[in-house]
């Protein structure tokens, strides 16, 4: 039995297969009880919008079989005073808690109004056919901390420490990750739901259940539903791991680019600013050089010039030599210069 092929139980079509089928209502009241603690005969459980598969499903476009999917995800069940909804989460998204608690209340308040005018409940009938929503969101991904694998959030007065009676409303969280804290029955659920084999010892309603998802249990609409659902899935996983792909390299070509362009203006700007202060240095040490040469030239003590700007003696320039230049003698009055004139005339 366990070498079977089966569908994987949290796949979307198996799972409303599991829980929503008309003809295996033995497995949806286990589940019930096993979850909700509800113990209810097979004639008060009333599955809302059971699994079904029409041709028209098969021949559906993109958009129809996404509405389809998640009509399979969730599952409806009225059991006598109360509904239970179960919702199948194997991702954790963004916001998916207050989601899960929109469809409770949402779920609780769609009773509103449903009594016949003048029912129980005096001028406020409409109240009267209000009854109690629990719902339980069955999840993949590690959900809060701690080892508990089942979390279930009732109405609650913390200060006095009771809970309001009658209960209205729970909302519950099975983490299938984790295993601690969970019952026999509900450990033989979990590892069923991760495996798709019933455990040993597991209850007669979990046997049944594995054998409803063997492949060669399916009917051949079934069969094409999974694979159109298959196709739909890989279709959508390659076009959004192409987008990421998409995503990041235009990430990396604009950061790349903002990059350079921040670098190139900053390494710009640093180099003009190093060159400015560089070259005003430069042009400071020129000139105090000339003017400490000035005042060498003119015998001025070689401290004392250091002193005056602000070089060391030791940069100072040795003086330069000093020489007096008149102005160019004429031929006339160099020595010898008429002599030879007249001995030539």
């Amino acid at each position: 039995m366990g070498g079977q092929k089966r569908l994987r139980p949290t796949s979307d079509l198996a799972f409303k297969k599991l829980l929503a089928s008309e003809g295996h209502k033995e497995v949806t009241r286990g589940f019930v009880a096993d979850f909700f603690g509800i113990e209810a005969d097979l004639g008060d459980i009333r599955i809302e919008n059971p699994y079904s598969i029409s041709p028209a499903d098969l021949s559906a476009g993109a958009e129809r079989l996404a509405a389809l999917r998640q009509t399979f995800r969730d599952v409806t069940v009225s059991v006598g005073w109360a509904d239970v909804v179960v919702e199948m989460q194997m991702r954790l998204t963004k916001h998916f808690e207050a989601r899960s608690l929109y469809y409770l209340f949402d779920r609780f308040n769609s009773h509103y109004d449903r009594a016949a005018p003048g029912a129980a409940g005096g001028p406020d009938w409409r109240y009267s056919s209000l009854r109690a929503v629990f719902s339980l969101n069955i999840l993949g991904e590690p959900f809060r901390e701690g080892d508990a694998a089942l979390r279930v959030y009732r109405l609650w007065d913390p200060a006095l420490g009771e809970a309001m009676e009658p209960e209205w409303i729970r909302a519950g969280y099975l983490d299938l990750t984790k295993s601690a804290g969970l019952t026999a029955p509900q450990e033989a659920w979990r590892r069923f739901l991760l495996t798709g084999v019933a455990p040993p010892g597991a209850p007669a309603y979990l046997a049944e259940a594995s054998t409803m998802i063997e492949y060669v249990n399916l009917g051949r609409e079934e069969r094409e539903m999974v694979d159109v659902m298959e196709k739909a899935i890989a279709t959508h996983q390659a076009e959004m791991a192409y987008a990421e792909e998409r995503a990041a390299a235009q990430g990396l070509a604009q950061g790349l680019s903002q990059g350079l362009a921040q670098g190139l203006s900053q390494g710009l700007a640093q180099g003009l600013s190093q060159g400015l202060a560089e070259g005003r240095a430069e042009g400071a040490e020129r000139a105090a050089r000339e003017v400490a040469a000035r005042l060498l030239a003119m015998g001025l003590d070689r401290a004392a010039v250091a002193r005056a700007t602000g070089l060391d003696e030791a940069d100072l320039d040795p003086p330069a030599p000093v020489s007096v230049v008149g102005p160019p003698r004429s031929p006339a009055a160099q020595p010898g210069a008429g002599a030879g004139q007249r001995r030539n005339e």
